[in-house]
């Protein structure tokens, strides 16, 4: 079996994991409630409507202040929707299995052992903070 061959069956296998099926699954639930979609939306359209403002040379600061304060609150209500909870947790998860994925390929292709012994001890930070326990 190639290489190629190899990394479809990996692949395969992903879609396989419970983490990726609660992954997709939320991801289902969250995309199927067009109530929060239509929140979703409006906070999106907010922002443009925010960023736009802010690059007006002669920008009103009452209304970025306003639009600012309602992002926020938008933002928290969104947040704390048990959809989106659930979403991002799983998001989270599937995020870690992938970067410890790409990382034993990676070091793999760098010459080190994919089987070494404590190998998910030396997966570094992923860049994304929103998934981040602490450095």
């Amino acid at each position: 079996m190639d290489i190629i061959e190899l990394t479809k069956q990996l692949g395969k296998h992903l879609q396989e994991e419970q983490v990726y099926i609660n992954f997709r699954m939320a991801e289902q639930s969250l995309e199927s409630d067009n109530d929060l979609q239509s929140k979703i939306n409006e906070f999106n359209n907010k922002k443009v409507r925010l960023n736009q403002e802010m690059s007006k040379e002669n920008f009103d600061q009452e209304l970025i202040n306003k639009l600012n304060e309602d992002l926020r609150n938008q933002y928290e209500d969104l947040m704390h929707n048990e959809k989106m909870i659930k979403f991002n947790e799983a998001k989270q998860n599937f995020d870690s299995l992938i970067i410890k994925i790409n990382t034993i390929i990676n070091k793999a292709a760098e010459g080190e052992d994919p089987f070494m012994e404590n190998f998910e001890e030396e997966i570094s930070c992923s860049g994304s903070c929103f998934s981040c326990s602490g450095c």
